[in-house]
């Protein structure tokens, strides 16, 4: 089940957390907190573009940049230049790593991704 946790500040990080990931085009900031297990993702765009933000998982970097990849999406124009928390996702059949990308999705062009990265669970 994913709920929303707080919005705005930062928790302390641990050093397994991700650092900040940027989507291609930096609309969109996504990262990963490793002791709660949370992701947090904001829209860096200003609102009112059209688009979204995203984030997509698995357990390897073939399965987050894949078609099988888990989604995390944050509704458009919502919580622009403030953090969303997914609060424990789907983490069914993930091992020790967790690989993400994070992505903006264009209404009329390709989306705009990061390149999928790893990181301790």
């Amino acid at each position: 089940m994913v709920s929303s946790g707080m919005v705005g500040l930062m928790p302390t990080s641990s050093a397994a957390d991700s650092f900040v990931i940027n989507s291609a085009g930096s609309d969109c900031s996504g990262l990963w907190k490793s002791g709660p297990n949370d992701f947090w993702i904001r829209d860096n765009a200003g609102g009112n573009d059209n688009d979204y933000c995203y984030i997509d998982y698995g357990n390897s970097a073939a399965q987050a940049g894949g078609s099988n990849a888990r989604r995390l999406t944050l509704c458009e124009d919502c919580y622009v230049n403030e953090w969303r928390v997914f609060a424990n996702p789907d983490l069914s059949g993930i091992g020790t790593q967790i690989y993400f990308k994070v992505c903006e999705e264009r209404e009329n062009d390709p989306d705009l991704c990061s390149n999928v990265s790893g990181w301790r669970k």
